[in-house]
């Protein structure tokens, strides 16, 4: 399995937790879209690409690990993830869509470099605003 599609397990109100195997290299559209028990999940190396609102909905969804390996994380891909308490962005991140983390009221801490924050600043001020921005350096 090299990718999750879109839309694969959106919806499925009793999951809990994921495993993503290391074959997986892109996580597709609303692919986990709304799963409300959804706890913590850890994007592993192989993955390149998080689709748009794969994760949203996920209210339960306390954390979230990055890879270094993503490259884009499409728009509104964690949006209303109500327990989302810190997210870290990777450097190897060089796009991100909108509103990727609206919704999100329990975000405390976007956890990113500075280079990588003034390269994706267009997308993610609104949470500087906010005293939401970590700076790793």
């Amino acid at each position: 399995m090299t990718s999750i599609g879109d839309g694969a397990f959106a919806g499925c109100p009793r999951l809990q937790s994921i495993t993503i195997p290391d074959s997986v290299t892109s996580i597709g559209d609303s692919a986990f879209w709304g799963c409300k028990s959804l706890q913590s999940v850890t994007i592993p190396d192989s993955v390149t690409s998080i689709g748009e609102c794969a994760f949203a909905g996920c209210s339960s969804l306390q954390s979230v690990i990055i890879s270094d390996s993503v490259t884009s994380i499409g728009k509104c891909a964690f949006s209303y993830c109500d327990s989302l308490q810190s997210v870290t962005i990777p450097d190897s991140v060089t796009s991100i869509g909108d509103n990727v983390f609206d919704g999100c009221f329990s975000l405390l801490f976007i956890i990113i470099s500075r280079k990588t924050y003034d390269r994706l600043k267009d997308r993610l001020k609104y949470y500087y605003y906010f005293s939401k921005i970590k700076f790793t350096d």
